[in-house]
């Protein structure tokens, strides 16, 4: 547990955040920006997105994903206000002042005009949550009262529009506002909005993972699930490719090579510039180990574009192939630092075997597995594909296919034969050989 007190430093902090925004939408401001940012909105730009994570502390973030796509985009890290609650935070985003210049300080505080409690974000009374808009006196239209920045920017830039992306319980500050209670529903409602061809500033707020971290605490499979979630949302431009090889093909790098540039040549279209062209991943995950990588004492091996002397510095990373060696797995273990990728592999080479502690993710995996066992033409397709396994060994020991002397459409013919004696369906052979229906019906 860290025990140091971190003090707010107000030339280094979330006020200084927001106060780089305004000053880039020429709003005065008597705060002074973040010297980081400040150079980052030293261009224009068609929108400028804020995304508040609630919760999301640099101790928290350490110990839930040190090594993990926060922590490698980082660019700075700095204070929250004092005190340093949901709402004052809030607040200093919403209204560019600090708690002290606009009395937010705690998600409920009395009022001595009601004689009650209220929750200062949904502007309803704390216990019976009745809704107190209208009392005689509203203290959010008075005293409480502070001029937004959604306010602030279209008032200094009138071309600019500004959204607000926030839960649904909360109260509206901006006059485009957008509900939102999911990181997916977030991300989704951001792209929307990007898509239409105008500036703008869209200030984003999700109550997660301070309300996971809440329910289930700060080390919680749940708090770990969120981050790798938003990771995923995020990086939803990223393509990936995978494939299992259970037989030891020939030229099986080049064949990842190849599904690698078609994904990659097909992310644009004519008229595109190659900007548009995403980042690009394959992963081989093979019940053998490759030939020339079995000096290699790891069952994870990642593989870029680098330079030959400077193999620090990567060309490009829209390439990446990763190779999973099954094999391997038991022997290298321990080589690997990541216990949720371990998790995967146990479940792809023992999936009827569960662990104590799993994440939704893999208890979801297992339980299509199951529904998928309990299909019996999946069932069937399954023991067929293996039984197909089993004939191409034999092949390969009989020597018919070694040096490829025969050739795959040969291969695929001989399987094709031994299926139709066994009685299959013309539909499974296709499905698992990919002859055409004419081919299949040709054979004797």
């Amino acid at each position: 547990m860290n025990k140091e007190i971190v003090l707010p430093n107000y030339n280094h902090s979330i006020l200084n955040v927001i106060s780089s925004i305004l000053k880039y939408y020429n709003v005065p401001t008597k705060h002074n920006g973040l010297k980081i940012l400040d150079e980052i909105l030293n261009k224009k730009y068609s929108n400028v997105i804020l995304i508040i994570l609630d919760g999301m502390g640099e101790h928290i973030l350490n110990n839930i994903s040190k090594e993990g796509y926060f922590n490698k985009h980082k660019v700075d890290c700095i204070t929250s206000v004092y005190p340093s609650t949901t709402t004052a935070a809030l607040t200093t985003y919403y209204s560019g002042k600090p708690p002290i210049e606009t009395g937010y300080i705690a998600w409920s505080q009395y009022f001595k005009e009601y004689g009650r409690n209220v929750d200062m974000l949904s502007h309803r009374e704390s216990y019976l949550h009745e809704d107190i808009s209208k009392a005689k006196i509203n203290v959010f239209d008075t005293i409480m009262k502070y001029e937004s920045v959604f306010e602030q920017i279209e008032k200094a830039s009138p071309n600019v529009k500004a959204y607000e992306i926030t839960p649904t319980y909360s109260d509206k500050r901006a006059k485009r506002s957008i509900r939102a209670d999911s990181i997916s529903e977030i991300v989704d409602e951001i792209k929307m909005l990007c898509k239409v061809p105008e500036e703008k500033f869209i200030l984003a707020y999700s109550d997660n993972p301070d309300g996971i971290i809440h329910d289930y605490g700060t080390d919680s499979e749940e708090a770990k699930e969120f981050i790798l979630d938003i990771k995923a949302k995020i990086e939803k431009n990223i393509n990936c490719n995978i494939e299992m090889q259970v037989i030891d093909r020939k030229n099986i790098e080049k064949r990842i090579l190849y599904h690698w540039s078609k994904m990659y040549s097909s992310g644009i279209k004519k008229g595109q510039d190659y900007n548009s062209l995403n980042k690009n991943i394959v992963i081989l995950i093979s019940n053998y180990e490759l030939e020339h990588l079995k000096e290699i004492k790891k069952y994870l091996t990642k593989w870029y574009i680098m330079e030959k002397d400077y193999t620090d510095i990567i060309l490009t990373d829209v390439f990446e192939i990763c190779i999973i060696e099954l094999p391997k797995f038991k022997k290298y273990m321990e080589n690997t630092d990541s216990e949720r990728l371990d998790s995967w592999i146990n479940f792809i080479k023992n999936p009827e075997v569960s662990m104590k502690k799993e994440e939704k993710a893999l208890k979801k995996a297992r339980e299509v597995l199951e529904e998928i066992s309990q299909d019996e033409r999946e069932r069937r397709l399954a023991e067929l594909r293996e039984i197909t396994i089993m004939d191409h060994k034999a092949i390969e020991e009989a020597g018919y296919d070694k040096g490829l002397k025969q050739g795959s459409k040969n291969e695929k013919i001989s399987i094709a034969k031994k299926m139709k004696k066994r009685g299959t369906d013309i539909k499974d052979i296709i499905e698992i050989t990919g002859l055409t229906s004419d081919e299949i019906n040709k054979l004797n």
